[in-house]
């Protein structure tokens, strides 16, 4: 799996470039398809993050110019260590986009646990506003919350309101 996903990449880049693999690694549709072609379990919900640890051992800088950092379980705490590492070797990233890229990825953590408050944990996707290109599931919740949809400006305002404010008010609130 990880010679096919590495001669995938290739191509891809190749033909289109980093950019466009990048893009269509965060497409949902895209990913998931990508990640039966390797021979992953179509509906497993752990198919992100295979896909990416057998991307992060089949992705070579001097080839493909793209680096993966961190991974699954314990590896994901590497992220912080691993992000220095390959923007100095191979990226000659400057201290400030190294300290930028370490901010995303913890507010990328933060968003997929806390942003979307579906039940569901969602990963590679950017922060800020609809950080997802879109959300797959068997079953719709009415209940569901999206705190990065654009429509929950409002909700955003107020929960930073509330979470600013005196705590004795969440207090009254929630009673």
């Amino acid at each position: 799996m990880v010679k096919l996903a590495y001669a995938i990449s290739k191509v891809v880049v190749d033909e289109f470039g980093q950019q466009e693999f990048l893009r269509r690694l965060s497409d949902p549709l895209w990913f998931q398809a990508f990640g039966c072609i390797l021979g992953f379990d179509w509906h497993s919900s752990g198919v992100t993050t295979v896909v990416t640890g057998v991307l992060k051992q089949a992705l070579n800088e001097d080839v493909h110019s793209i680096s993966i950092a961190g991974g699954k379980g314990k590896k994901s705490t590497e992220t912080k260590n691993d992000i220095p590492k390959l923007a100095e070797k191979h990226y000659n990233l400057s201290s400030s986009k190294i300290d930028n890229l370490l901010y995303a990825s913890r507010m990328a953590a933060k968003i997929d646990n806390a942003a979307l408050q579906d039940g569901y944990s969602l990963y590679l996707k950017s922060f800020i506003s609809e950080p997802h290109a879109g959300i797959i599931s068997k079953s719709k919740s009415p209940d569901t919350l999206n705190m990065t949809s654009i429509d929950s400006a409002e909700n955003q305002k107020i929960c930073v309101e509330l979470a600013r404010g005196d705590i004795n008010n969440l207090k009254i609130i929630c009673i």
